[in-house]
């Protein structure tokens, strides 16, 4: 059994994933952890995989979302601890020893993040998209228990805590950690664990994203509102970009090499967050439709 496995979703053909493997590739055969590729396209991977990277697992799956993907790759998982990145990602060269051994300084917790750092620092506006959707991951991060650290880019579970079986719809992270924190999960941030994370988009592009994000996660939410608490969340949304860019502003300020970047990228965080509030409406509205197959 591997002490660790590595679940990369991707939802791109080749060689989008290529920068993500070759920054971990050398360093989980080092210490001996698995890593599976669950794909979308069926050419995620290229055709001398066996070669440039061997033993590792594909997945190929015709269709899911990039949720449903990472879920079928974390039921597959044997590792002791189950690490999940993306495949526009790249990670420390000391990623993989710091994921193990935060654990060994950590024997009690559940599950592991670390800081997501911005691979294109170049323009305000990706600043202001790597603001809103990694908030307190965005480092510098401090070394305490429970902080709210819960993105698939850059987060590690012991496999016991993972839910048997894992739905076909796979897990939504923002929402599975809370679970587990709300059943009393011992969350820990580790400063040292590490991922920069290569996205940007155009602008109308970012903004498509980020609608289609708030209304995957509108969708997740469906099944726990009763009528009173989705018109309540349906009304909320009125308000919700003001609320979501307040929570988002809460969390970088602290972080003063970014406080110049934050405010100004306000225009930016603030566009991204009406999106945001847009999709959440339309997700209350009449449900998720097909916006968690555009996310990446």
């Amino acid at each position: 059994m591997p002490p660790l496995t590595i679940v990369i979703a991707t939802t791109q053909p080749w060689p989008e994933i290529r920068m993500t493997l070759d920054s971990l590739f050398d360093q989980a055969r080092a210490c001996g952890a698995e890593i599976i590729v669950s794909d979308r396209t069926g050419q995620g991977l290229p055709s001398d995989v066996a070669d440039r990277y061997p033993g590792l697992i594909w997945l190929k799956q015709r269709t899911g979302s990039v949720f449903a993907l990472r879920g079928a790759a974390l039921a597959r998982a044997t590792g002791d601890l189950v690490a999940t990145t993306e495949d526009h990602c790249r990670v420390a060269p000391d990623w993989c020893a710091n994921i193990l051994r935060a654990h060994v300084d950590h024997p009690n917790a559940e599950v592991f993040g670390g800081p997501i750092d911005n691979g294109y620092p170049e323009m305000l506006k990706d600043w202001a998209h790597h603001f809103l959707v990694f908030g307190p991951a965005v480092p510098p991060i401090g070394a305490r228990r429970r902080e709210p650290i819960w993105s698939a880019a850059n987060l590690t579970y012991r496999r016991s805590v993972l839910p048997s079986p894992i739905s076909k719809q796979g897990i939504v992270e923002v929402f599975f950690i809370r679970e587990l924190q709300a059943a009393g999960a011992t969350l820990v941030a580790d400063p040292s664990i590490v991922v920069s994370h290569y996205q940007s988009f155009p602008f109308l592009v970012c903004c498509w994203y980020h609608f289609h994000n708030g209304r995957t996660i509108a969708a997740a939410r469906l099944p726990s509102l009763g009528p009173v608490g989705r018109l309540a969340r349906l009304v909320g949304c009125g308000i919700l970009p003001l609320y979501v860019a307040g929570i988002r502003f809460s969390q970088v300020w602290p972080k003063r090499p970014h406080r110049r970047r934050l405010v100004l990228g306000l225009p930016w965080l603030a566009a991204f967050c009406v999106a945001h509030s847009c999709g959440e409406f339309i997700g209350y509205l009449i449900g998720g439709g097909s916006s968690p197959e555009w996310l990446r």
